[in-house]
């Protein structure tokens, strides 16, 4: 069984920086805005190498609230741009 990564289908904005932070010493998802932002940038980054695309991954960490946050190219893939992976290509 193929099992598809956890940022391609399933990032949370559920929690404010009090739990993130909580999350972040258990060593689990922090599901905040920032980080759900972040896995919505990555997972496109990640789609354009699926397609043979070479995007850079920056992993510039900056702390707020005592929680680092990744920073990485900002990329933004519309639904209306490509429905799946074969259009694309």
């Amino acid at each position: 069984m193929t099992s598809i990564d956890r940022i391609f289908c399933f990032s949370t904005v559920k929690n404010d920086l009090k739990t993130a932070l909580m999350n972040y010493k258990n060593n689990i998802n922090l599901e905040s805005a920032s980080s759900s932002e972040h896995d919505f940038y990555e997972s496109n980054r990640r789609l354009l190498e699926l397609c043979g695309v070479s995007v850079k991954k920056c992993n510039d960490e900056k702390k707020f609230a005592d929680i680092p946050f990744k920073f990485g190219p900002y990329i933004v893939i519309k639904p209306n741009f490509a429905t799946c992976l074969t259009s694309m290509k």
